[in-house]
């Protein structure tokens, strides 16, 4: 196994579907991705759902915990889970593009990466861009501006 992307969903409604539409897309080999949904006491059917999906769709994956209140926990029981020489966190209402497993894989296996940080595009003001401006590779906390 590749790639393991963890997800923990709660309450997403429809939300979730671009998410999922945009790992059904990826480039990467369906067979060498797992995609983890770790269902946080989800009340709005969202349970039953996720059931449906992952019985027909090998790819998917889904755990069903009490609501813990926080996406932390499913994020830790979905680790304990993957398989992946890599895995990716992912909100229920994130998105990727149809490349970004296959990229982020190739550049990690190839530079026998630890940590790969895939490019965000966004919004928010939170999101540091100076980060996602260039690729580097073989960097360390030190020369790297990731802690910011």
């Amino acid at each position: 196994m590749k790639v393991s992307v963890v997800i923990p969903v709660w309450n997403p409604g429809a939300a979730l579907d671009p998410a999922l539409d945009s790992l059904r897309a990826q480039t990467l080999d369906r067979g060498t991705i797992e995609v983890l949904l770790v269902d946080d006491g989800s009340t709005d059917g969202t349970g039953d759902r996720l059931d449906e999906i992952a019985a027909a769709e090998p790819m998917f994956s889904v755990t069903h915990i009490p609501n813990s209140g926080w996406p932390g926990k499913p994020r830790n029981i979905g680790i304990s889970m993957a398989r992946g020489e890599y895995v990716l966190f992912m909100d229920q209402d994130d998105r990727i593009a149809p490349e970004a497993l296959e990229r982020m894989y190739d550049l990690g296996h190839s530079s026998d990466a630890d940590i790969v940080i895939g490019k965000v595009i966004s919004n928010f003001r939170g999101v540091p861009h100076n980060v996602f401006r260039r690729n580097a590779v073989g960097c360390s906390m030190s020369d790297a501006p990731l802690i910011e």
